[in-house]
C-alpha cells in the first residue's frame, strides 16, 4: 500500500499473443510476430498503479529472471532485476548490458535515504546518477590514458591535441551509451504513486498518465497485453 512496499514471488509460464500493433489512422494492423512475442527470450518488466478507484493506490511491480551483462545472460537470476530505492520506490531494470545499473543504483540510494522524497527529486536524482556514471565511463575509456576530466577536455583539448583529434575524440565520447534503463515505481511524499522510465542518456519520462508501463525486449508485448 502506500506506507510500505511489500515483496513477493511468483513463476509462471506463459506467452503473449501480442501480432496487433496500432496502426498510424489508429486501426489495429496484423504484424509478423518476433521470437520474444511467444516468450524466447524474453525480458520484461513491468510496472503498473492500481485503479485510484478501488480504494488505498498500490503499484505492481512485475520481473522475468533472465539478465545480461553484456558477456553473458543469465536466466534465472530472480530478484537481482529489481532494487528497493529507499523504503517507497522500486526501481526495475532490463537491457543488452545491466552491469552500469548497480553503481547507478548505489549513488541514488545514498542521495535518498530512507525519507520520503517528492516524485521530483526521485526523478531528478535517477538522471543525475545516470548522466553522472555516462560522463565517468565516457572519460574513463577516452580521456583515462592522459588523466584529463571531461571538465578540462572540454577547456583545453582542441588546443592540446588540434582540431581534428579533438573532433575525433569528442565523436568517441558522444558515441558511448549504457545499454540499460530504470523503471522506478513507488509512493512520493504525499503517499501519491508514481511510475518511470530513465533510458540513455539519462532521460526520464513520467508515465503516470496510462498508470502502467514496461521495459525490455518483451516490452511491445506486454504494453499490447496491458492495453486490452
Amino acid at each position: 500500500g502506500s506506507s510500505k512496499l511489500e515483496w513477493f514471488t511468483h513463476t509462471q509460464d506463459y506467452s503473449l499473443d501480442a501480432c496487433w500493433k496500432r496502426g498510424d489512422t489508429g486501426d489495429s494492423e496484423r504484424r509478423t510476430l518476433l521470437p520474444s512475442d511467444l516468450g524466447v527470450g524474453v525480458s520484461v518488466c513491468i510496472a503498473a498503479i492500481s485503479d485510484p478507484n478501488e480504494g488505498e493506490p498500490k503499484v505492481v511491480s512485475v520481473i522475468d529472471r533472465k539478465a545480461s551483462s553484456g558477456e553473458f545472460s543469465n536466466e534465472d537470476v530472480g530478484l537481482a532485476k529489481i532494487s528497493r530505492v529507499g523504503r517507497y520506490w522500486n526501481a526495475l531494470f532490463a537491457g543488452n548490458d545491466i552491469s552500469p545499473t548497480s553503481p547507478i543504483l548505489r549513488a541514488v540510494q545514498k542521495r535518498i535515504g530512507k525519507e520520503r522524497v517528492s516524485v521530483e527529486t526521485i526523478v531528478s536524482t535517477f538522471e543525475s546518477c545516470y548522466q553522472e556514471h555516462l560522463s565517468s565511463l565516457a572519460t574513463s575509456i577516452v580521456l583515462g590514458r592522459w588523466k584529463l576530466t571531461m571538465e578540462k577536455f572540454l577547456d583545453t583539448g582542441r588546443k592540446r591535441f588540434g582540431p581534428d583529434n579533438f573532433d575525433a575524440m569528442w565523436s568517441q565520447i558522444q558515441s558511448i551509451k549504457l545499454h540499460c534503463q530504470f523503471l522506478v515505481s513507488g509512493f512520493d511524499d504525499n503517499k501519491l504513486p508514481h511510475i518511470f522510465v530513465v533510458r540513455n542518456p539519462g532521460v526520464a519520462e513520467l508515465k503516470d498518465n496510462i498508470g502502467y508501463f514496461a521495459i525490455g525486449n518483451g516490452d511491445f508485448a506486454a504494453m499490447s497485453i496491458l492495453g486490452f
